[in-house]
C-alpha cells in the first residue's frame, strides 16, 4: 500500500508501507498537442528505486529543485 507520495515538476515518487520507493514522470502535456483529447493517454510505468531488501530498514522521500531524488 502507498503511504506517501511527493512530486516536482512532471516527476513523481511514492513510498509504499513496506518501505519500498518507486518513481514516475508524466510527459510534458504541451510537447503533444496534436493529438485529440481523447487520445491522449499516458501509460505510467513506475520504477522501483528502492527495495526492501536493502540493507538498510528506512527511506525518506524527497525532491530537490531540479527533480533529483
Amino acid at each position: 500500500m502507498i503511504k506517501k507520495v511527493t512530486s516536482s515538476a512532471s516527476s513523481f515518487a511514492a513510498l509504499s508501507s513496506l518501505g519500498d520507493v518507486f518513481t514516475f514522470s508524466l510527459p510534458n502535456p504541451l510537447e503533444d498537442i496534436s493529438k485529440d483529447i481523447k487520445e491522449r493517454h499516458v501509460n505510467v510505468k513506475p520504477q522501483l528505486i528502492w527495495g526492501l531488501r536493502k540493507k538498510f530498514t528506512a527511506a525518506q522521500v524527497s525532491f530537490s529543485s531540479c527533480d533529483a531524488i
